[in-house]
């Protein structure tokens, strides 16, 4: 065999590898690949960090708006449910209204009469409550009274200092007419008011209550008077006039 048939036989020697450098590659490999892991890591939660930043002014004002939509919303629904309590009120006071018992007065009733030797008259008020439920604890009081020329009807009218322990008690049906206590009235007192001298007046007063309920919004009362104004003897020309004060308390 010739010498250059044997180098053509021979192949080349790989370089030999340590066992040494191929854990120093592995370690770096290792090294690279922590770095990448913490780079994305790094990564992951910037973008936690964006994405959280982003939202939460956006979550925040979702949250405001909701806050102020509900506001809105109650104050709403309680305006109506105010609304609604101030018509049901409404609508009661009209019914207790409409229901209650109301006196109203009627006529004078005369009828001849003689007192103590003195010819006169008894003069009988009639009222009506023409209301639509009774009035319960009635009391009343009326006078008469003369009154001088340019005096003040107001003066009388008014009926002071009650004793209603003194008082006439009546119940006063709805509907119902009932006739007071007559009081005596001569006939001179007549005549002295057909010539001017001086006027009759009839006044008084009602207190009583409803059937409705209790308290101070059941509670009612009038004060009437009327100035007679005779044209002659006769009960049946007598003209009269509501005169002050005349009120009405309670509803």
């Amino acid at each position: 065999m010739s010498h250059t048939e044997e180098g053509s036989d021979k192949r080349p020697e790989a370089n030999p590898v340590s066992p040494g450098s191929d854990r120093e590659h592995a370690n770096r490999h290792g090294a690279v690949a922590g770095k990448n892991s913490a780079a994305a890591a790094q990564i992951g939660q910037v973008e936690q960090r964006t994405h959280v930043e982003f939202w939460m002014p956006v979550l925040t004002g979702v949250l405001a708006a909701t806050s102020i939509i509900s506001a809105i919303i109650f104050g709403y629904q309680l305006s109506v449910m105010h609304g609604q309590l101030q018509q049901m009120q409404v609508q009661s006071q009209i019914e207790m209204a409409q229901t209650q018992p109301k006196l109203e007065y009627l006529k004078f009733g005369f009828q001849p009469y003689t007192q103590d030797g003195q010819p006169g008259y008894l003069v009988t008020p009639e009222w009506k409550n023409v209301g639509q439920t009774d009035a319960e604890n009635a009391v009343y009081m009326w006078l008469m009274g003369g009154l001088k020329p340019g005096e003040d009807p107001e003066k009388y009218c008014k009926i002071h200092g009650l004793d209603y322990s003194s008082e006439d008690h009546v119940e006063m049906g709805a509907g119902e007419t009932f006739a007071l206590i007559s009081e005596f009235v001569p006939t001179s007192d007549i005549a002295m008011a057909v010539s001017g001298a001086t006027s009759m007046l009839f006044y008084g007063h009602f207190q009583y209550d409803d059937s409705l309920g209790t308290g101070s919004a059941h509670e009612h009362s009038v004060d009437w008077c009327y100035e007679v104004n005779p044209t002659d003897t006769n009960p049946s020309d007598f003209m009269y006039a509501l005169v002050g004060p005349s009120s009405r308390t309670g509803n």
